[in-house]
């Protein structure tokens, strides 16, 4: 009897020998499901992102091989490697292959010795099944054996799919085969990746989304929400609407930008759909929620909403009153980790106030727009200190972003607005602190101000202090030097990243004595020095040997400032 999902090609391995009565490894489940995952990780199988690198790629064609020799190895690991290589597939190209969809020519990249089936290739060349007709693709699809296919799609957990994939016909063939309502080509789907760019045609293909929802999806991952009438009819507009509707085991919604184009400048683009698609999902379950688009206020009233929200990463999504969500003891109860981005510190500040949580949160990220009056980062300092709990915060992340590249020199009226030591005080209190970002203003910090910082943060991980705007570079943004590094390793023995905007150093500068110990395996940190016309030199790396001991790197950025001051 052959196995579902199992090459006919490929022969069964017999089940290892063993004395009767003895009990072996398939005799118990759980440890053969152990050997597998350990084998092929599912973490490691799974890519959320808009591209996989080629080492990803190179990695999980590793594991694949591994699954592939651990089938062949014994027949009680077979079900459980087919599993491990159906869990994520990384194109619809190979449920098209599943179902007799023939090919338009050859793809350009194959792995010799590997059957499809086992083994589903990762490079989607473009316009693979570009010029077969809908009556072609049909009739291949009418003679298969539903039984053989559903043993395999049934599988599969997480489904990324490229903009590629899809062409009228394909679509029209699904919709026919499995349509909205009706028996799942999928029906286990815990992941969904809709990596479709407004470069792949986007707006019509947002149609066939129907497809793949259910209430079996956990995570939802879409790189692009737009629609237009032109594109999608009414009724497949409110198909798509249903079946997110039906998602109600869904846990992360993700909207992200897509491919390399810029997404700011389509970040108002399609608010109404976003809308209408966060108002469709069941609210109920949501622990995630990152968006990278802008919120419409009705949109912003229903996530305040989630229950079970947990982490909450937005853009612009404030430009009206919080005075237009729900009264606070119902809104944003379980929060704990918040990024707002894009947005004024006036309304930053507005929005911490608001939060009813905000003393149980571990983690606060700000990206706001350029300073425009001289305290308001000083405040925006103050608003956290006086709103977050020293005992609950671990993270703090403060840097400029704006909506558009940055010019080379301050626009008209704007002038650079230092942020000082006393701007940044009332954050010493969160002793818990293991990680501090702070980016994008002139910092007029020194090294007390580090040495204070890395006595109230003994449990730090991970300190960036730098100054990002291109017009802010120079010497003056700066008065920390190399003396800063020697505080933070004597009082920060879990350090791991330091990344500082130092003043320029000299010959006079000598490494302390170290006469502090936090044994042989502490602190392997990376140490990255952003330094104004300064080459790293043997007086820098002798100085961070000197009170690192178990440096793993050092690196200085020198050259592209001077290439910046040349210019």
């Amino acid at each position: 009897m052959s196995t579902p999902g199992l090459p006919r090609t490929l022969r069964r391995p017999s089940s290892s020998i063993s004395t009767p009565g003895t009990p072996t490894v398939g005799d118990i489940p759980e440890l053969v499901g152990a050997i597998v995952r350990f084998v092929a990780p599912r973490e490691l199988l799974i890519d959320t992102q808009w591209s996989i690198t080629p080492e990803r790629l190179v990695q999980k064609r590793a594991i694949r091989r591994d699954l592939y020799a651990l089938l062949n190895t014994s027949g009680i690991f077979v079900q459980h490697a087919l599993d491990g290589l159906w869990y994520s597939v990384e194109s619809l190209r190979v449920i098209f292959n599943l179902l007799g969809v023939p090919k338009s020519h050859s793809p350009s990249v194959v792995v010799p010795g590997h059957n499809w089936v086992m083994l589903p290739e990762l490079h989607i060349p473009e316009d693979l099944y570009s010029g077969l007709s809908l009556e072609v693709i049909k009739e291949y699809v009418s003679a298969l054996d539903m039984n053989f296919i559903m043993s395999c799609t049934r599988r599969i957990r997480c489904l990324r799919i490229d903009g590629r994939d899809l062409t009228v016909n394909l679509i029209d063939v699904l919709f026919h085969f499995f349509p909205p309502g009706s028996t799942r080509l999928i029906p286990n789907l815990h992941i969904l990746v809709w990596r479709i760019g407004v470069e792949q045609h986007a707006c019509w293909k947002f149609r066939s989304l129907s497809l793949f929802l259910s209430d079996t999806i956990q995570k939802l991952h879409i790189f692009h929400v737009g629609w237009c009438e032109r594109c999608v009819k009414p009724h497949e507009r409110r198909q798509v609407l249903h079946g997110l509707s039906t998602m109600t085991s869904l846990q992360e919604l993700h909207f992200m930008p897509w491919g390399h184009f810029h997404y700011y400048s389509y970040m108002d683009l399609h608010s109404p759909n976003l809308t209408n698609i966060i108002s469709a999902i069941p609210q109920g379950e949501i622990r995630v929620l990152r968006c990278q688009f802008s919120l419409q206020d009705g949109a912003m009233k229903r996530v305040s909403m989630m229950p079970k929200l947990r982490v909450l990463d937005i853009n612009s999504s404030l430009e009206g009153s919080v005075a237009l969500f729900p009264p606070p003891a119902a809104t944003f109860r379980a929060l704990e980790d918040v990024a707002i981005d894009l947005m004024n510190i006036p309304q930053c500040i507005a929005f911490l106030e608001f939060l009813p949580s905000a003393s149980q949160l571990t983690s606060v990220k700000i990206g706001h727009k350029i300073p425009a009056q001289e305290n308001q980062v000083a405040d925006l300092c103050l608003c956290i200190a006086n709103t977050c709990s020293p005992a609950t915060l671990h993270c703090i992340a403060i840097k400029v972003s704006e909506n558009r590249p940055l010019p080379p020199s301050p626009p008209l009226g704007l002038l650079p607005i230092p942020v000082t030591t006393t701007s940044v005080a009332p954050l010493l209190a969160f002793g818990s602190l293991t990680i501090f970002h702070f980016a994008g203003c002139v910092i007029d910090w020194d090294d007390q101000l580090i040495r204070d910082m890395a006595q109230a943060w003994p449990s730090l991980i991970n300190l960036t202090v730098r100054a990002d705007l291109p017009w802010q570079t120079g010497p003056q943004t700066s008065q920390i030097t190399l003396f800063s590094l020697a505080s933070l390793a004597e009082f920060c023995p879990h350090l791991e990243y330091v990344n500082l905007a130092m003043h320029s150093w000299s010959q006079r500068y000598k490494a302390p004595v170290r006469d502090w110990d936090h044994g042989n395996t502490a602190q392997r940190v990376t140490v990255f020095m952003r330094v104004w016309m300064q080459q790293l030199d043997n007086i820098a790396i002798r100085f961070v040997q000197g009170v690192f001991p178990n440096v793993q790197q050092i690196n200085c950025d020198w050259e592209d400032w001077k290439e910046e001051d040349e210019e």
